[in-house]
């Protein structure tokens, strides 16, 4: 696939696209895959010793190292169990090898290596609204460095914006909510526990519907701008009034927000389409500026790894997407 074939009306390309996503549209396999994006190292974990230091009292923990440049990534206690990289892959290689078709989009080693991920999409779970495209993803990552868990999530990317969001799912209380996917700790017995997901992904797909039903209920519902502006309130606060001698930051952030978000939504991205006018396009308007506008902090990490672990590894514009989409099914009346 072009790269530009993948850019969305607004010129917005999907958040993923840099890291390793050259791949895209090409068949290969998740092992292959892995060696092609530079994963294909694993990790141990080691002794800590310092030259002329007492290490005495830290026997209970160990260093997790890299086995190919020999970097230390984190320090764990002695009951942590490491998730090899070709574990993640191999995951993903069982689901094609049996009822679930994948093909491999990006992924790549954040920081020093200490966060790993994987993005995978699930062709025969894309839907449309209309003209209205939403493709499907398994999303993959692992730490190394102690302080974030094994995870594999589900999530949606609606082409048109390059704008992702978790699927969503019905509890047992018949309760339309949000999908958060599956978290494990790095705790003994950790790969069986992985194995045992498999099972469950496999169940979700069985009951996609409910994603694809809650979407088009959304793109049924008629919005309008008084609705992008009710969403945002709800997930950003309502705009501060003007103070009079003060700075009023507050103020200029959140009209600024405002101001964008009135552009998205009079942008092609909600406008001269078959969901033009409905909660589907007002919700996306919120989440499509938190994807791809709202500030980053980088850290330790570049401001496109910043990007997607706001996005995908529990950031704050994830976090923003998801308070946005629990609201408009509330106003569906469908949560």
């Amino acid at each position: 696939m072009n790269a530009s074939a993948t850019i969305a009306r607004n010129g917005r390309t999907p958040i993923y696209r840099g890291f390793n996503s050259h791949l895209e549209g090409r068949k290969v396999s998740p092992l292959d895959f892995q060696k092609e994006i530079g994963l294909d190292w694993t990790v141990t974990k080691e002794e800590i010793s310092f030259n002329m230091i007492e290490t005495a009292g830290m026997d209970p923990f160990r260093a997790v190292v890299r086995s190919d440049n020999r970097t230390a990534l984190g320090v764990v206690g002695k009951d942590y169990e490491s998730v090899q990289n070709d574990e993640m892959f191999r995951f993903l290689a069982d689901l094609s090898e049996f009822d679930m078709d994948v093909e491999m989009v990006a992924g790549s080693a954040l920081g020093k290596g200490e966060i790993v991920w994987s993005l995978a999409k699930v062709p025969s779970l894309s839907l449309a609204l209309g003209t209205d495209i939403v493709d499907s993803f398994i999303f993959m990552s692992n730490g190394h460095a102690g302080n974030r868990n094994l995870a594999v999530d589900f999530y949606t990317l609606r082409k048109i914006c390059s704008n992702g969001m978790h699927a969503l799912t019905r509890a047992t209380s018949g309760k339309l909510g949000i999908g958060n996917g599956w978290k494990l700790k790095h705790t003994s017995g950790i790969s069986d526990r992985f194995a045992q997901v498999q099972g469950v992904v496999r169940d979700v797909v069985k009951d996609y519907t409910t994603t694809k039903v809650a979407f088009q209920f959304l793109a049924d519902t008629p919005a309008s701008w008084a609705t992008v502006e009710a969403i945002a309130a709800k997930v950003y606060g309502a705009v501060p009034a003007k103070v009079e001698g003060k700075s009023n930051k507050a103020h200029t952030i959140a009209t600024n927000r405002m101001e964008d978000l009135s552009r998205i939504w009079n942008s092609a991205t909600s406008k001269g389409i078959e969901t033009e006018g409905t909660l589907w396009t007002a919700v996306n308007a919120v989440t499509e500026w938190a994807e791809h506008e709202s500030i980053t902090r980088s850290g330790n990490y570049t401001p496109e790894e910043s990007r997607i672990i706001g996005n995908f590894l529990g950031g704050s514009a994830s976090t923003f997407k998801e308070d946005a989409y629990t609201y408009a099914l509330s106003l569906a009346g469908i949560a």
